[in-house]
């Protein structure tokens, strides 16, 4: 800085001992003293801001007695800031988790809603699988005259028994990560959780012999509760096992069908008057028995396959 200064001075003219003074007064800086008639502020890099004073009686040059630092980094927040921060978070913690929950808890019933009705629908696809290969009738016949005969309306249901089996079974391994299901994997039974009732529709009128609404033994819940509205008692106009309502086959006859109803109650994390804590998903589905022939036109039957 003193380099800069003498430099200065020199190109002002100033000669030192001819006339000049150079002290000290008080805090505000030193005093130069030469002849000169102008009056400029230079200021160095990195110094302190100079006056140059030019009178009749020399050149003042005034120096800050204080060099002006630069600024150190200090706390981001106070500790008011600070505070009124936590008390900020605190405050909305509790709705930011509770929001969380709630999205987590429409996700789990989502979930549980797409595979109760994928089991349901599979249930009812394997039955018709096992139908056509295995259809009810005489066993003295082949697979295909049974078909095209009528379904038989008399005689033991132990066929019909076996297919809801069949059914009931497909479900309760499917939900079976689920909670509140009672899966048993040595037999693949729900001895409570879910509900399901099997109908095959077969017949040309209502005939309880094939199984429509009753109960699936063993190793089911034989008695749904009451909130299982879709699952009235055997006999209930619902249950009607004919075939209307299955669309028709190739020849315009009805066709046949199986029906699946599946009552699963599924808890929530939540328990909140617009979040219950127990949602009971009911789902109904049918799948068509493949027939790849026409009615006998010789019998009249439309209710052969």
């Amino acid at each position: 800085m003193l380099l800069d200064v003498n430099e200065t001075l020199k190109e002002q003219g100033f000669q030192q001992g001819t006339g000049s003074t150079i002290g000290r007064s008080g805090e505000q800086g030193t005093t130069i003293g030469t002849t000169s008639s102008r009056e400029r502020r230079w200021t160095p890099p990195f110094s302190p801001p100079v006056l140059e004073r030019v009178s009749s009686h020399g050149t003042s040059i005034v120096t800050a007695s204080a060099r002006q630092r630069p600024r150190k980094p200090g706390r981001l927040f106070s500790r008011g800031t600070s505070a009124q921060s936590t008390v900020e978070f605190a405050l909305i913690a509790p709705v930011l988790v509770l929001l969380l929950v709630a999205i987590a808890d429409f996700g789990r019933v989502f979930s549980a809603g797409v595979v109760v009705e994928a089991a349901a629908r599979n249930a009812a696809e394997v039955v018709a699988e096992e139908y056509v290969g295995n259809p009810p009738g005489d066993q003295a016949l082949t697979p295909t005259q049974r078909l095209a005969a009528p379904a038989p309306t008399s005689g033991p249901s132990s066929y019909y028994d076996d297919l809801a089996v069949k059914a009931a079974r497909t479900v309760c391994v499917e939900v079976r990560s689920l909670p509140n299901t009672t899966y048993s994997s040595a037999d693949g039974t729900c001895s409570s959780w879910p509900i399901i009732r099997v109908c095959i529709h077969d017949q040309t009128f209502n005939n309880v012999n094939n199984h429509c609404g009753q109960p699936i033994t063993p190793g089911f819940d034989a008695s749904p509760p009451a909130e299982c509205t879709d699952f009235p008692p055997p006999g209930d106009p619902t249950w009607d096992p004919s075939m209307a309502g299955g669309g028709t086959g190739a020849g315009g006859e009805p066709s046949r069908y199986v029906e699946v109803r599946v009552c699963y109650p599924f808890t929530t994390i939540l328990n909140l008057p617009i979040v219950p804590d127990r949602i009971v998903f009911q789902r109904t589905r049918t799948f068509t028995i493949a027939c790849f022939q026409n009615p006998s036109p010789a019998t009249g039957n439309n209710g052969s396959c």
